[in-house]
C-alpha cells in the first residue's frame, strides 16, 4: 500500500474495508510537515 503524503490518496494496492485507513489517515495527518520534510531530504 502506498499514500501520498499531501492528499492521503491511496496511490497502490488496496485496503478492506477501506474504514482501516482512517487511523492511518489520521497519523499522517498529525505528521504531515515531518514526512514531508523527510521525504524531500531523502529526494533533493
Amino acid at each position: 500500500m502506498s499514500l501520498a503524503i499531501e492528499t492521503g490518496q491511496l496511490l497502490s494496492g488496496f485496503v478492506t474495508p477501506y474504514k482501516r485507513l482512517v487511523p492511518v489517515h489520521a497519523w499522517v495527518e498529525a505528521r504531515r510537515e515531518t514526512l514531508l520534510a523527510e521525504y524531500r531530504r531523502l529526494n533533493p
